[in-house]
């Protein structure tokens, strides 16, 4: 797949901010450097930012690994080359990185690179069919799904977390609205995707619909008993991005 070996990989990654924002800007790329990242093995690339990402607590680490992540899915065609990054482990660390001890700003990013990888509709399939094996629905029987159940429940669980944060902050309020924003997502992607948000069982709530309900009561009652709200606030709750 790739002219370049993985220790020119590492060489060319450690030359260069992993800024995503930076990455990729115009001015930065000389030729040379963009026939490098034209030919650089992605794939090895991914990996070890995945494993940097779930080896490290760091929060700076993990940001900087994880918005490398989201470029290296971002450059990929989501129908023919982005289903070689969503493997099993991939997913054990997207539910790692969900989890409640991880900071918000982790999450977001998270939340982003999952989006970004079910935007394949080969990885979405294993998602919505991973979801409910063991279930006694109509599953599909898959091995690769069965292995993967309790890593793509705990995902779940994950969404859940970030969905019922009860802080007020502007970082919150955005996780909150990146998971709305996804579990959207998953409901119109099709029937199995919304029987995800009806038929999976929480601690605290029947299913995700429910919760959100709670969430949406919850940001009523915050705007209620705030009549002053910092500007920033107040975008991030009007904002639909």
């Amino acid at each position: 797949m790739s002219n370049v070996s993985k220790e020119d990989a590492w060489g060319c990654l450690e030359n260069m901010s992993l800024d995503p924002q930076h990455l990729f800007k115009e001015e930065f790329m000389s030729a040379d450097f963009a026939m490098s990242l034209s030919c650089m093995d992605w794939v090895y690339v991914f990996q070890s930012m995945h494993q940097i990402a779930v080896k490290n607590t760091e929060e700076y680490l993990r940001l900087e690994a994880i918005s490398v992540m989201n470029v290296v899915l971002m450059r990929s065609n989501a129908f023919t080359e982005r289903e070689k990054f969503g493997g099993a482990v991939v997913f054990e660390g997207i539910a790692q990185l969900l989890k409640k001890d991880a900071s918000s700003h982790v999450q977001k990013k998270t939340l982003q690179m999952l989006y970004l990888l079910l935007n394949c509709p080969k990885l979405l399939g294993i998602f919505c069919s991973g979801c409910k094996v063991g279930e006694g629905d109509d599953a599909v029987n898959d091995e690769r799904n069965s292995s993967s159940f309790k890593e793509f429940s705990f995902i779940l669980d994950g969404l859940a977390n970030c969905l019922s944060c009860c802080g007020n902050s502007f970082q919150d309020i955005e996780i909150r609205k990146k998971a709305v924003n996804f579990l959207a997502f998953l409901a119109s992607s099709g029937k199995s995707g919304f029987e995800i948000l009806v038929g999976h069982n929480l601690t605290g709530a029947p299913n995700f619909i429910v919760l959100m309900l709670h969430v949406l009561v919850s940001e009523i009652d915050a705007e209620v008993s705030v009549p002053v709200e910092p500007a920033e606030k107040v975008k991030a709750r009007l904002s639909t991005d």
